[in-house]
């Protein structure tokens, strides 16, 4: 289980970094763009931290505090759940 969740995550934060790469390139040609609400369900399902350094990375969506502090807070409670998750893995199996 654990070894597919850390697939997921990686995987999930490789395509999150992508996607706002490819964002930033459709911005820089003004072609269609990915909505924001995309990279809110990204982190959602995993890929906070992969938007976030892509934000960074790619420098956009810099000035997008908003949506920067929801990529956050989604990332926070994704990793409350887990810790969650792992806290009631490891007492039911002591």
């Amino acid at each position: 289980m654990w070894i597919a969740l850390a697939a997921w995550y990686a995987a999930i934060n490789l395509l999150a970094a992508l996607m706002v790469r490819g964002d930033k390139r459709s911005a820089e040609a003004h072609r269609w763009r990915t909505p924001e609400r995309r990279f809110r369900w990204l982190s959602v399902l995993g890929g906070g931290p992969g938007v976030l350094v892509g934000f960074r990375l790619f420098h956009h969506k810099t000035k997008h505090r908003a949506l920067q502090a929801s990529v956050l807070l989604l990332m926070l409670l994704n990793f409350a759940l887990l810790a969650l998750l792992i806290i009631g893995t490891t007492r039911s199996a002591g």
